[in-house]
């Protein structure tokens, strides 16, 4: 009787790992669409004396709901940034911030150098279809618009570019327009 489980355990453990190797290795990137600018607007806040500029800014939704803002910005300076916060706020008020710190210097983001890495090597952007702009709305006037701009720089020296007070302001400002009914 052991040795009949010994052979079953043989023939099935492989069949098994083979079936959940396949189904990993058949598992899809997570499906994007970008969102419309006729829909929702990315703008890129001008921020003259940054020494972060935006490459890209954008809005992803998933095609099965919820979305996500990227963006990808380069040091447009001539000295090593340690730290940063990039912000959004929308046109009802709501915002978001993300930040990064380096854990030592050899992670610093050194002039011309662009980061984060694109987003776009992790998930699957698709076309939008007639079935994915119904279903999200795509259709009709614009919903809102996002602006995306640096919070804070710090740079090697720990000295500072710091946008956060214009930040407040803009968030301020929105949510007092109401531009949405609530």
């Amino acid at each position: 009787m052991q040795s009949l489980a010994s052979v079953l355990g043989v023939l099935v453990l492989p069949a098994i790992v083979w079936t959940q190797f396949q189904a990993q290795d058949n598992r899809k990137k997570p499906q994007f669409f970008i969102v419309p600018p006729g829909i929702i607007l990315p703008v890129v806040a001008y921020q003259r004396d940054c020494p972060l500029e935006f490459v890209r800014a954008s809005i992803l939704n998933h095609v099965d709901g919820g979305g996500i803002e990227t963006f990808q910005i380069r040091n447009r300076g001539t000295r090593p940034i340690r730290a940063y916060t990039i912000a959004t706020v929308t046109s009802v008020g709501s915002g978001a911030s993300w930040d990064f710190r380096a854990r030592k210097p050899a992670e610093w983001i050194m002039a011309g150098q662009m980061l984060p890495p694109s987003v776009e090597t992790s998930i699957e952007i698709v076309p939008i279809t007639d079935e994915i702009g119904h279903e999200n709305k795509l259709d009709g006037p614009m919903k809102g618009i996002t602006i995306f701009m640096v919070g804070r720089a710090e740079y090697d020296d720990g000295s500072a570019y710091s946008a956060e007070a214009e930040y407040k302001a803009l968030q301020g400002f929105f949510e007092k327009q109401r531009i949405w009914p609530q």
